[in-house]
This record gives C-alpha cells, sequence and structure tokens, in this order.
C-alpha cells in the first residue's frame, strides 16, 4: 500500500438529489489544501496575501473580473484590433455550430492560479468566488435571452473518484438558480453516468480529445428540441468538451448552443479551430453513414 495516500470513503447526499459524492483516494497534500483553503481565512485564498477579514483581496477580485473595454468578435469572442469589425475573420468565412463563446478572463499567471486551485483544493469560498463571475456577469454576456438548458462540462471517473465532486455541477448549478428567478422552467441537466473511455485529456493529441465518448445526460430528446443550451466549464482550451457533447445532442433539434466559463487558454483560438475541424470531418462521417 502507498503510504502517501490515505484511504477512505464518504458519501454525502446532496438536497437536490444529486448523485452521491464518492470521495475515495485522497492524498495528504490534499487533505493539507483542503484544511488550508478552508479554515485560514486571513490569507487571500488565490494569491496567499494577509487579509484582515475577506478571503479573496481586493488585487484579485479587480484583476480577475472581466474587461469589457476590448473590441470583441460577437461570435467567438476573439480580440479584435479594428474596432469597427463585429466578427473576426474566421468567423466571417465559416459556419461555426456554436451560437456565442463567453469568458471571464484571460489565461494569465493569476487565472491559472485560481482555476487550479479552486480545482484541486476543494475549497468551497473559491467556488463560491467563480460561480459569482459567472452569475454577477451573465445579464452582460446574454442580458435577457435566458437560456433553457444549463449542462455543466463532464468528466471522467477516474477524476470525479479522486476530487470528490463535480465542481463544473456546482458552477452550473448557481448559474441556474440564477436564471430560474427570471425563468422558471430552466433546467439543469445532471450526468447520470461518466463514461470510463473518457480519460484525462490535457496532454492527448487533439484529435484524440474529439473521439467518440457516451455521455449519458437525464434528458430526452423532446426535452431539448427548440431550446438554447448554454455549456458552462470552468477553463476553455479546444473546444473538445463542448463539441464532444455537441456531437452527442446533433439530432435533438436544439435552437443555439452557447458556451460560458471562467477563463480560456492562451492558444484556445488556434486549437479551437483545429477542434472545428475534427468536428466537421467526424459530423461528415456520421451523417454518411447514416444517409447509407
Amino acid at each position: 500500500m502507498n503510504k502517501e495516500l490515505v484511504t477512505f470513503s464518504i458519501n454525502i447526499r446532496i438536497i437536490n438529489k444529486l448523485s452521491l459524492f464518492n470521495i475515495k483516494t485522497i492524498s495528504y497534500m490534499n487533505i493539507f489544501n483542503f484544511l488550508f483553503y478552508n479554515f485560514l481565512p486571513n490569507n487571500c485564498l488565490i494569491c496567499g496575501r494577509t487579509l484582515k477579514n475577506n478571503n479573496i483581496c481586493s488585487h484579485c477580485e479587480i484583476s480577475l473580473k472581466p474587461k469589457f473595454n476590448i473590441n470583441r468578435c460577437k461570435l467567438c469572442y476573439k480580440p479584435i484590433n479594428n474596432k469597427y469589425e463585429d466578427y473576426c475573420l474566421y468567423c466571417q468565412q465559416y459556419d461555426i455550430p456554436i451560437r456565442y463563446i463567453r469568458y471571464i478572463m484571460e489565461y494569465k499567471e493569476l487565472c491559472s492560479i485560481f482555476i487550479k486551485q479552486m480545482k484541486y483544493s476543494s475549497s468551497r469560498k473559491l467556488l463560491d468566488f467563480g460561480s459569482d463571475l459567472l452569475v454577477t456577469n451573465y445579464k452582460k454576456y446574454f442580458g435577457n435571452d435566458f437560456h433553457d438548458i444549463i449542462i455543466p462540462a463532464y468528466s471522467s471517473k477516474k477524476s470525479l473518484e479522486e476530487r470528490g465532486f463535480l465542481h463544473t455541477y456546482f458552477l452550473a448549478k448557481n448559474v441556474y438558480k440564477y436564471i430560474k428567478g427570471y425563468k422558471n422552467d430552466v433546467v439543469l441537466a445532471k450526468y447520470t453516468d461518466f463514461p470510463d473511455n473518457y480519460k484525462r485529456r490535457a496532454h492527448l493529441p487533439l484529435k484524440l480529445r474529439l473521439r467518440y465518448s457516451k455521455i449519458n445526460i437525464n434528458l430526452r430528446k423532446n426535452d431539448i428540441i427548440n431550446k438554447k443550451i448554454l455549456f458552462i466549464d470552468d477553463m476553455i482550451t479546444t473546444g473538445s468538451s463542448a463539441l464532444n457533447l455537441l456531437f452527442e445532442l446533433k439530432a435533438c433539434g436544439f435552437k443555439s448552443f452557447d458556451i460560458y466559463t471562467l477563463g480560456v487558454s492562451k492558444d484556445f483560438y488556434s486549437n479551437f479551430e483545429q477542434s472545428l475541424e475534427v468536428y466537421n470531418k467526424k459530423m461528415l462521417k456520421f451523417y454518411s453513414k447514416y444517409n447509407d
């Protein structure tokens, strides 16, 4: 047995009937992070600055807020140098299957620290801060065009067992609660199972990120027809998670599909163009089989 690991199981039943959190193998470092980020309120949870009252310093709060004074593409949100242009060159030339891509912050050093600590430290305070950023800026990005279905990014079973919870579900749940105040029939999708063949993809080649994986959610085709879908993730790096889900929903007749994340990687747009090429080939292959 690995001495660096302590194994125990904790089952926590969530009020909203979310499936049980299953916390299995947690390293000593994860336990230290949990205790540090939840029980030391006199330090900024992101940069570590000494504080008197708050959990996050004003420097981090200001730095992580979105910048609305930059001219961006109305579809993919890519910065545009020409202030008189509404769309980037790529969106002018090609049709993309996603209506809007919106994110809160650029992937810089502070953003990287915040995202990693939020994902791996098990800090409820950091999750609250992240979800508050998504909620408070929702109307600035989407106006009163409220979505019908909120779908969090999915994860592999292994990652879920190690972390003990799906952090993207927490982010999506708070956005769902906000929209519900305006649109009572909004739906928060839940995963009934997580794919076994969906492995960690951070170091995988781009083509392998878009391989077919069965994604099981508690929605039927009739629930999705003519609905506006919002996909929520912590970070968008290639867009492959959203495109995989889009492929699963291809025949459901939804009205629109948007992406809303906390951060974006510095190479996202070049990676996203490659992801779209792979996705389009995948769709052509699917329809060719369907027509045959």
